[in-house]
């Protein structure tokens, strides 16, 4: 049976956990206020919403694997041992292989950009996307960006 003082701090663990929630959910409102206000309703738009998905999708991914694989492990070294030099190591090491995998998962998403947006948005043409203009162009680099694209997508 749990003592007062520990229903008291899971109580506290879990309305934290809470707020924050809460606040993320009013900050990712706020943020698609602003988006919405900058680009408006087109093809920009629709790019950086498909560019969105994909990242919130591997960071899910990365996210849940990771702490899905690497908290048992630590918490077990770290109980195990009372040592936590070994457990450090493991996380150094993961952390490592972690960020090396995801740099060689980005430069094969840039370089198989194109495809990446056929299956995930079918129908995006980003020429047309260059086209339409911002509303509000972000210190006149409309131009470049779409110079840019161009170039990436031929």
């Amino acid at each position: 049976m749990l003592g007062v003082k520990a229903r008291s701090g899971i109580a506290q663990a879990a309305a934290l956990v809470t707020g924050l929630t809460a606040l993320s959910a009013v900050l990712g409102f706020l943020r698609d206020v602003v988006i919405a206000g900058v680009f408006g309703a087109g093809a920009q738009l629709d790019a950086y919403l498909v560019a969105q998905g994909l990242m919130n999708l591997v960071l899910a991914l990365i996210a849940g694997a990771m702490a899905k694989s690497t908290v048992p492990v630590l918490a077990a070294q770290i109980s195990a041992d009372g040592d936590s030099n070994k457990a450090a190591h493991t996380l150094s090491v993961v952390l490592t292989v972690t960020l090396v995998v995801l740099g060689l998962g980005s430069l094969i998403m840039a370089l198989a950009a194109p495809m990446v947006v056929t299956v995930l948005a079918p129908g995006f043409n980003p020429v047309r996307t260059c086209s339409l203009p911002a509303r509000r162009p972000i210190a006149g680099s409309s131009g470049r960006r779409c110079k840019a694209s161009r170039s990436i997508w031929s």
